[in-house]
């Protein structure tokens, strides 16, 4: 009488003789899970993977804009100064101008050179250039003339004064000029006398007759 198997107890007695079977067929087809196998059996640990950081690595924004560094001011470097302009002249601003003769005369001729920032009302010998003009001596004549030496604006007054005494060394003329609005004041430099001639009460020539300035104002 033919004896019939479990299907269960085949199925189980099969799980158990296939594991024997792979351990005994000589050809060491071992399984190692997470280390290597050596020539003479050590087992060398599987190296673990580590993240190295990038070196000198720099944000960069999205959008691409690479960042300028601001400039950082050097010390001890040039500074810039401001220069000044002075203040400029205001409407009703003079300047008087002092005409001085270094020895004794009788007569004499000046030309004062003036400077555009100045002027004198009219022109000529007009009367409101002598109205500008007051002579020291007295007891002779005298004339004054706003001329222009060269172009047409007026820039040299002439003075004269003619008399048959002599007269002391000193001042000879005061000529008070109108400063341009929005003109610096100008310094005594800007003016310029000259001597063309002088004489004695006598009517002796003076060939060495100088002129001195002296310049004020706002």
């Amino acid at each position: 009488m033919r004896t019939q198997l479990n299907p269960i107890l085949l199925l189980i007695a099969l799980a158990i003789m296939l594991p024997l079977a792979g351990c005994g067929d000589g050809n060491n087809d071992n399984i190692f899970i997470g280390e290597t196998p050596t020539p003479n059996g050590a087992r060398t640990p599987t190296p673990v993977r580590t993240s190295t950081p990038a070196t000198g690595a720099t944000a960069t924004p999205v959008d691409g804009a690479t960042e300028t560094p601001a400039e950082t001011p050097t010390a001890g470097g040039p500074t810039a100064t401001a220069t000044p302009s002075g203040p400029a002249c205001q409407a009703g601003d003079q300047i008087v101008v002092t005409e001085s003769l270094d020895k004794t005369f009788g007569a004499a001729r000046t030309d004062l050179l003036y400077p555009a920032s100045v002027s004198i009302p009219g022109t000529g010998t007009a009367s409101s250039v002598s109205q500008r003009v007051v002579f020291t001596p007295t007891g002779g004549l005298t004339q004054v003339n706003d001329t222009a030496s060269s172009g047409s604006v007026d820039d040299t007054l002439t003075t004269s004064f003619v008399g048959t005494t002599d007269v002391a060394a000193g001042t000879f003329v005061t000529v008070t000029f109108d400063c341009v609005e929005g003109q610096s004041p100008p310094t005594a430099g800007a003016f310029t006398c000259t001597v063309v001639s002088a004489s004695t009460g006598g009517g002796t020539q003076i060939p060495d007759e100088q002129c001195t300035l002296t310049v004020t104002g706002p």
